[in-house]
C-alpha cells in the first residue's frame, strides 16, 4: 500500500518547511510526497529543491494555479499512491507515528479518517473527533475533516475531482456527493489524532464566503424543504448522545417538584 501525501503551498516558505519536516519524521515510509506550489516568489521553491535532493519520494511542480482546489486536483493528477492525503503548508502530523497507526491494519475501506486538532499560534484551541459509522446528518454537519482523511485514489477517477468554482467548501461538497449518495463507498473511522491543523486558513478568515458556498452546495443536492428538516435535526443532534437514564432522572425530579408545588397550593 502506497500513500500519496499532497501538500499545496503559495509564498509560505516557513510553514512549508515545517510541513515537509513533519512528513520526513514519520515512522511509516511507504509514501510519496507531492508538493504543488502556486508559483511562489519567496524561498519556497528553494526549500522544496533542497529537500528533494535528499528525499527520493518527493516530487513537485511550481506554477500558477486557480486556487486551493485546483492545486489539490493537480496533486491528485501527479499522485501514484493507493490513497491520497492532503497536508497543506502549515499543517503537521500530530505525532511521528500517525501513518503507522492509521495503516497498521489492512483495510478495504475507501475513506479512512481520524481526529483533527485545531492549532493557533502554536497552541491547541480545538478538537474535532471523528464519528464512527456516520449518518447522512453527520455528513451534513461536516463530520469528515479533509485534513484528517485518507481517500482511495480511485474514487477521484470514479466520481470526479474537486469543484474549483468553490473556494472553501469543495472538499465538503465532494464528501457530501461521494460518501452521502453512494452505498458502495466504505468509510472507516480510526481513533487516531492525525493532524495539527493551522487555524489561520481561508475558511476561518472568510466565514461569509463559506456560508454562501455551503448554501450553494446544499441547493445542488437537496430541496429547500429537506434542508429545513436537516437544519432542525442538526440543531438537536446532540440529543442522541444524552444518557437516557440521567435524562429520565432529570425529568422525574422536575415532575416531582411540580407535584410538590401543586400539593402545597392545595393546602
Amino acid at each position: 500500500m502506497k500513500l500519496s501525501i499532497i501538500t499545496i503551498n503559495y509564498n509560505d516558505a516557513e510553514a512549508l518547511s515545517k510541513t515537509i519536516k513533519s512528513v520526513k519524521a514519520q515512522s511509516f515510509n511507504d509514501y510519496e510526497h507531492v508538493i504543488v506550489d502556486g508559483g511562489s516568489t519567496d524561498e519556497s521553491v528553494e526549500i522544496i529543491r533542497k529537500y528533494a535532493q535528499s528525499a527520493r519520494r518527493l516530487k513537485y511542480v511550481s506554477e500558477r494555479d486557480n486556487g486551493i482546489y485546483d492545486a489539490q486536483n493537480k496533486g491528485i493528477g501527479l499522485s501514484e499512491g493507493d490513497y491520497c492525503f492532503f497536508l497543506n503548508a502549515g499543517d503537521v502530523f500530530a505525532s511521528t507515528d500517525v501513518l503507522s497507526f492509521m495503516f497498521k491494519d489492512k483495510t478495504s475501506a475507501d475513506i479512512v479518517y481520524g481526529n483533527l486538532r485545531v492549532v493557533s499560534n502554536g497552541k491547541i484551541v480545538g478538537y474535532c473527533k471523528g464519528v464512527n459509522n456516520p449518518t447522512f446528518l453527520d455528513l451534513f454537519n461536516s463530520c469528515l475533516k479533509h485534513q484528517a482523511t485518507f481517500i482511495r485514489r480511485e474514487l477521484f477517477d470514479r466520481f470526479g475531482l474537486y469543484d474549483i468554482s468553490l473556494r472553501i467548501v469543495a472538499d465538503w461538497d465532494w464528501f457530501f456527493r461521494v460518501a452521502g449518495f453512494n452505498n458502495e463507498v466504505i468509510l472507516e473511522y480510526r481513533n487516531v489524532d492525525v493532524v495539527d491543523f493551522d487555524n489561520e486558513g481561508i475558511s476561518n478568515r472568510s466565514p461569509q464566503i463559506c456560508k454562501i458556498e455551503r448554501q450553494t452546495v446544499l441547493n445542488k443536492y437537496m430541496s429547500k424543504v429537506l434542508q429545513q428538516d436537516y437544519e432542525l435535526l442538526n440543531k438537536y443532534r446532540g440529543i442522541r448522545f444524552i444518557d437516557k437514564f440521567v435524562l429520565s432522572r432529570f425529568f422525574f425530579r422536575i415532575i416531582a417538584k411540580f407535584s410538590k408545588i401543586i400539593q402545597e397550593r392545595k393546602k
